[in-house]
């Protein structure tokens, strides 16, 4: 037992209704420079951390009344973070609980693999802006939050004038440039509580929160057309880019999120309809 728990890489150990060590494998050593035979008689309070202490206490009550409980913790170890995942069975002689066994593992790249992926599904890798999927989560947030402070809120659509045309004349690598800098550049001129998202293609919108007034959306999205007064610098040379953008408000108890950006879309069609590089509220 002692050689198959001592080349495995998870702490191991056992300790009885006192919480003192009567079982540790080499990992103490490991990971917390702690000489597993000088543990034992000694509780783990002493030597724990004491926020990971804190945690294996929460659980004990059920695992002394017999239930296994798994559960997972971040802590410091030798200088290094670890997030573990805690497993701790009671060992049960005829109806009492005389001692548990802890299997404490290193789920520290699983986690942060997990937190990649989550970040991937909701980040466009073209402009790393929000994606469709990260914007329906923050439209309903924004909703709520505008039904709880009872603010308006605005929903900007906007999209790139004549991209296709852009795409079919200087190629698809440099229709990608232009979609980037069209996002740097609309980020740059809307506020730091605001949200620009992309959807898809040329399609990007603008998620406006706590207006005072109608008249503060009018001011950004002049501040938006206001970017694309520069051209943008191509390696084949300086171009030309305008943008539309259709604007639809809420106020507390109207649209959903699906009527709201329908009526950005709306909007949207007006403003191009309308001659492009303008805004149309809707």
């Amino acid at each position: 037992m002692r050689l198959v728990t001592d080349n495995m890489p998870s702490l191991i150990c056992y300790f009885d209704r006192e919480q003192r060590y009567q079982f540790a494998n080499k990992a103490f050593k490991d990971w917390f420079g702690l000489d597993p035979e000088q543990l034992i008689g000694r509780n783990f309070k002493e030597v724990a951390p004491g926020d990971f202490v804190d945690s294996m206490l929460l659980y004990l009550a059920p695992v002394f009344a017999g239930k296994t409980t798994t559960f997972t913790h971040a802590m410091a170890s030798q200088g290094k973070q670890r997030i573990v995942e805690v497993t701790i069975v009671p060992e049960c002689i005829g109806e009492r609980v005389e001692g548990a066994y802890a299997f404490v593992h290193d789920i520290t790249d699983l986690k942060n693999i997990e937190a990649r992926l989550s970040e991937l599904v909701r980040v466009d890798t073209l402009t790393q802006l929000p994606n469709r999927f990260s914007f329906n989560e923050r439209l309903t947030v924004a909703i709520a939050r505008s039904e709880r402070t009872k603010l308006p809120m605005a929903l900007m659509f906007l999209d790139v004038d004549r991209f296709k045309s852009i795409n079919d004349t200087f190629g698809h690598e440099m229709g990608d440039k232009v979609l980037q800098e069209f996002a740097r550049r609309v980020t740059g001129a809307i506020r730091a509580t605001d949200t620009v998202a992309r959807l898809a293609g040329d399609e990007f919108v603008v998620i406006v929160e706590g207006l005072r007034e109608d008249s503060e959306v009018h001011v950004i999205a002049q501040k938006v057309l206001a970017a694309f007064e520069p051209e943008v610098q191509l390696p084949s040379g300086p171009i030309k880019v305008s943008t539309s953008i259709g604007v639809a408000i809420r106020r507390a108890g109207q649209l959903d999120g699906d009527e709201l950006l329908r009526n950005a879309d709306g909007a949207l069609y007006v403003s191009k309809h309308g001659g492009r590089g303008r805004y149309h509220v809707g």
